[in-house]
């Protein structure tokens, strides 16, 4: 009995193990990896912004932020750094690889993380401001001698050696930052930065710039949105001054709104609502002057980046994820038949003309035209070939068709009296 009562022991001792055994390695921890690299910016912040949703969602445990760039812009900055500040449960890491640099704005971003690993050949600090002005100056020494605070208290000595990034814009190699205590050791690969941190078994996600990050770094940048407000002007202007609608007004009015989308002086909502005003505004254009398809194709492609936008700026989970998607598409489907349509009834309710019937007709002059230099005339939604009657006609001018010579309109400026 005893006999049998120690078997039964040993099997239930053998089985407790396995089990405890098999739970230690199917667990893992997860591990999001963001690259920053480039210049800071709104496309920057956009990418952490997505990495922390990953990482909200996934359930990981461990934020690494993967430096190798040599500043940027203080508003994105102080964006991601809040982001940072504002993480609960998780354990942020900032990680400048071998030969990689985290200077200016990176080296911010880098201490406002719990962790520094450095690899070897990097280098960290040079953060006065460009240009030096001082009240820029001493905000970025109070943001820094507040980073420095919360991770090692107010009287530390390693926060006078911060505090001289700005003062004296010194840097920092990773032999030096690891002998003064400002990285926290070194580390050559990912797999160094988690035997630091005493991880062994790991699911690790990286998260890099996607189209919409690369096109929010391009108009963010302060040349390219005040170019693009420019040209946005210019063309509404010039589509005020030209004869009928060409268009050029709706598109002047999508690059001024993404122009101030690009400094930060209007939010996404707006961005969204212009985009979509656009996109009905080109439909409505094509309806009332048929036969110009880019107006159509146009409208659609702009509603369907408005949807996008929207869709992206709410909160989700996989079952409202599919659920935005089959909608979106079900209306993309729904508005281009309803296009075709009301295009096909149109075309079908119009009845048949031969060339002749252009005679007496008005139109638009779309090029210069002479009375032997062929131009473009915009006639019954269709261009045609035309010459001038007499003297040269230009572009914009209302013209009356007065004769057809084959496939050719001849034709005179209208009289405006």
């Amino acid at each position: 009995m005893r006999r049998e009562f120690s078997i039964t022991a040993l099997l239930i001792y053998i089985m407790f193990t396995l089990f405890i055994i098999r739970g230690a390695y199917s667990i893992s921890t997860r591990v999001i990896v963001i690259n920053v690299s480039g210049i800071i910016d709104a496309g920057t912040y956009e990418l952490v912004k997505k990495g922390i949703d990953i990482m909200e969602k996934q359930g990981a445990e461990i934020l690494v932020m993967k430096l190798n760039t040599y500043g940027g812009y203080m508003s994105a900055m102080d964006d991601i750094i809040e982001a940072i500040l504002n993480l609960e449960g998780i354990i942020s890491v900032a990680w400048v690889p071998s030969g990689s640099k985290a200077v200016s704005a990176g080296t911010f971003i880098a201490l406002a993380c719990d962790k520094l690993f450095m690899g070897r050949g990097s280098v960290i600090g040079a953060c006065e401001p460009r240009p030096r002005d001082e009240k820029v100056l001493q905000y970025a020494l109070g943001r820094m001698r507040s980073l420095a605070e919360r991770k090692w208290g107010l009287n530390d000595t390693r926060v006078k050696v911060v505090e001289e990034f700005i003062i004296k814009n010194r840097a920092l190699s990773d032999e030096e930052a690891i002998e003064l205590g400002i990285a926290d050791g070194r580390a050559d690969s990912l797999l160094d930065v988690l035997e630091h941190l005493n991880v062994e078994r790991t699911e690790v996600v990286e998260v890099t710039k996607s189209m919409y990050e690369e096109f929010l770094s391009v108009i963010s940048d302060p040349s390219i949105a005040i170019l693009l407000i420019i040209t946005g002007l210019v063309l509404i202007g010039f589509e005020l001054i030209v004869t009928g609608f060409q268009g050029w007004g709706i598109i002047g009015t999508i690059l001024a709104i993404l122009g101030l989308y690009g400094l930060g002086l209007i939010g996404t909502s707006l961005l969204i609502l212009t985009l979509t005003a656009a996109g009905i505004a080109f439909l409505i254009a094509e309806l009332a002057q048929p036969g110009l398809q880019i107006f159509g194709g146009t409208g659609l492609v702009l509603l369907l980046i408005a949807m996008a936008l929207a869709y992206r700026n709410e909160p989700y989970v996989s079952a409202t994820h599919m659920m935005a998607i089959a909608i979106a598409l079900l209306a993309l489907t729904f508005g281009v038949l309803t296009f075709l349509s009301i295009k096909i009834r149109s075309a079908l309710r119009r009845k048949p003309k031969t060339i002749e019937d252009l005679v007496g007709k008005i139109g638009i002059a779309r090029t210069r035209i002479g009375e032997v230099e062929k131009g473009v005339v915009y006639l019954e939604g269709e261009e045609w070939s035309a010459v001038s009657v007499r003297g040269w006609i230009e572009a914009g001018s209302k013209v009356k068709v007065v004769k057809v010579e084959g496939l050719t309109l001849v034709v005179e400026k209208e009289d405006k009296s």
